[in-house]
């Protein structure tokens, strides 16, 4: 309980705080030192274990004077095996007037529509008046089978 004498409101403790986010690339952004799969162990370029590598003075002792060679170079063939067939042929229009060609030739008009009709809009608005109800027959298609069958 607070004294009431106290002239100031008790509280928790603040919470966390915590200051802008690091910024940047690589292991120096990372709240600690990073840990790696292969520890103690040196990194090897991948790409040095493939390459055929050459002992020029071995190759001289052995009795090989020039160095290594391809036997041949195999032409790969850039064009294809058959000829290319075209979709469509690509017609290029041209809408300047042939005898005066600064005049662009204008055609026809395309579709001609009558304006929408004005009158009432709204519920049981129709084009043709209002269409009678008629019953329909529940049985009719029952019906209609017995007859067929009975005829054929």
């Amino acid at each position: 309980m607070p004294d009431s004498d106290a002239k100031e409101v008790a509280s928790d403790p603040p919470n966390i705080r915590t200051g802008p986010g690091k910024k940047g690339r690589g292991d120096s952004i990372l709240f600690g030192k990073p840990t790696f799969a292969s520890i103690g162990d040196p990194f090897k370029e991948a790409a040095l274990c493939i390459v055929r590598k050459e002992h020029r003075n071995r190759e001289i002792e052995v009795g090989n004077e020039k160095p290594f060679k391809l036997t041949k170079a195999v032409r790969q063939p850039d064009n294809a095996a058959y000829p290319h067939m075209k979709d469509f042929e690509h017609v290029q229009k041209n809408f300047r007037d042939v005898e005066n060609n600064n005049e662009v030739m204008i055609g026809p008009r395309n579709l001609l529509t009558n304006p929408p009709k004005a009158g009432i809009v709204g519920k049981n608005t129709t084009f043709g008046g209002m269409i009678p109800y008629m019953e329909d027959d529940y049985n009719r298609p029952k019906e209609l089978e017995t007859k067929k069958r009975l005829a054929g």
